[in-house]
């Protein structure tokens, strides 16, 4: 019993050491990497790729790939549930960069945006850099909630594809966002929030890491919440970014000079309507001639 009881509490410690840096997104199908982190240096040798992932339906699997190309699907073996943990045995065929991305499809079948980490792999006798892993207790509320920027946080240099775009079948059926952040050192990650005039925000969406506090997005028409009920409106988005804790570390002010429209739809700017004075007519003059013994007198 002892033994058992030991073997219990190494059990919950090792999964709260693997809850990731990255439970910086509110509920949805989310996916991250524990090992390796972005950034990292592996050597050119068999290296243990660690991905957690979390759905409020549950996790089925996970998709994993290297430079875009598939390196497996890995399903859920364990009992099943809303957190679940994924391990590979990855063996890189050369030295080099790597684009690695996963993404985790949920129990109602639905699949979730990619995460990614750029890692190095260097020689066999190259040692991996030190990681170190964030003690995080989970709870059910992990929220981010769009606000108003704070003064001296990390600033967000955006740009934006379109300033409109459409849903139902007419292009640009998608726009596209990428932002330069103020502190690259700092931010780990940088989540896009969004919503359209009048209706409520979204849970977030993780955007892609290009390095160097780079990060970027693409979001289709047809994907935007609430997008049937309207025909216009303007689309509102702001930018969050965490450090690898979690931790809110900047926001950026809310932008809505994009709109979404359905298609066929076109905005008209409004044309004012001058309305001209009024001016009094007045009866024409009449003038009447009548003889008298004196002469004619005009009326």
């Amino acid at each position: 019993m002892a033994v058992l009881l030991v073997c219990l509490v190494l059990s919950g410690c090792y999964l709260r050491q693997n809850v990731p840096v990255a439970v910086q997104i509110a509920g949805g199908n989310q996916s991250w990497f524990d090992a390796p982190l972005n950034g990292m240096t592996i050597p050119l040798a068999p290296y243990e790729i660690v991905l957690h992932a979390y759905s409020d339906s549950g996790v089925t699997q996970m998709e994993l790939n290297a430079n875009g190309e598939l390196l497996t699907n890995l399903p859920n073996t364990a009992v099943p549930g809303q957190l679940a943990i994924f391990k590979y045995q990855w063996t890189p065929q050369s030295p080099g960069n790597y684009t690695l991305s996963a993404r985790a499809q949920s129990g109602g079948g639905s699949w979730g945006g990619f995460t990614s980490v750029t890692v190095t792999v260097g020689n066999a006798t190259d040692t991996p850099t030190p990681t170190q892993v964030a003690t995080i207790t989970l709870t059910p509320t992990w929220t981010l909630t769009p606000s108003p920027s704070q003064p001296g946080e990390v600033t967000f240099n955006r740009e934006v594809s379109t300033n409109q775009f459409f849903y139902n079948g007419c292009n640009p059926d998608r726009v596209f966002l990428q932002v330069q952040v103020s502190d690259a050192v700092n931010v780990n990650s940088v989540v896009l929030f969004q919503k359209l005039e009048g209706q409520g925000w979204d849970s977030g969406t993780a955007m892609g890491n290009k390095g160097n506090g780079l990060f970027s997005v693409t979001i289709a028409g047809d994907s935007v919440p609430g997008h049937g009920d309207v025909q216009n409106a303007a689309w509102l988005h702001q930018f969050v970014a965490t450090d690898r804790s979690g931790n809110v570390i900047g926001r950026s002010q809310t932008f809505n000079d994009v709109t979404l429209s359905r298609c066929g739809e076109i905005i008209r700017p409004e044309v004012a309507t001058t309305v001209a004075p009024l001016v009094p007519v007045l009866p024409p003059i009449i003038k009447v001639i009548t003889d008298t013994p004196s002469g004619p007198i005009i009326k």
